[in-house]
């Protein structure tokens, strides 16, 4: 624990620093920094892995983070993941996404949405359980959504990833390769096939 008593000037105190390297020459493709694992056999008990809390009590402005991740895969072609989650994630506030104009760069209209939407196959189905699919914390029950190879057919890399699954083994780490989909990058597309639609409607109703 680490305490700043003193005012005036700019600090970074770091409870905990962690860093791990394997320069290039490792194989375990496992590599951390910190590492937290939190085990409870009580019924009223809770494990934490990790557990972080952010408190700032000054009135004039700055930030509380209770958790900050960061990734930077600049010297390859490889995605960045500023957190993985292998399991359900919950949230009792909101979660926002960087969307400031500013960000952003040849920035164009969405056109024949309406178009794109015909082509979506909506599915319900349930995530296996059986063999090796059974320690991948999958969600339970009847689901709803999309399967990556069908919106791979129209959207390719625009929503579809091949991506790594990370899973702990015996502590040392496999790595499998599953296709994901961006299911909010959608909602822009929805948005505008209902606005091409109410205007197909509307040019209806015109004597």
């Amino acid at each position: 624990m680490l305490t700043n008593n003193q005012s005036g000037s700019q600090f970074d105190l770091k409870g905990i620093h962690g860093f791990a390297s394997d320069n290039g020459t490792s194989n375990s493709h496992d590599t951390k920094g910190v590492f937290g694992e939190g085990l409870s056999s009580n019924q009223y008990g809770t494990a934490y892995g990790v557990y972080g809390y952010g408190s700032n009590s000054n009135l004039n402005g700055g930030e509380s983070i209770g958790l900050y991740g960061e990734a930077d895969n600049s010297a390859s072609s490889n995605d960045e993941w500023a957190l993985y989650a292998n399991g359900n994630t919950y949230a009792l506030g909101s979660s926002w996404t960087g969307s400031d104009k500013r960000l952003k760069t040849n920035i164009q209209q969405i056109s024949n949405a309406l178009d794109i939407v015909r082509n979506l196959e909506a599915k319900t189905y349930e995530f296996r359980k059986d063999g090796k699919f059974a320690t991948m914390h999958l969600p339970n029950g009847k689901n709803y959504g999309f399967l990556a190879q069908d919106l791979e057919k129209s959207f390719r890399k625009q929503l579809v990833k091949l991506l790594y699954f990370l899973r702990m083994k015996n502590k040392a780490q496999t790595i499998e390769k599953y296709k994901a989909v961006n299911y909010t990058a959608l909602i822009p597309i929805l948005t505008q096939a209902i606005k091409e639609q109410q205007a197909q409607i509307e040019d209806l109703k015109m004597p």
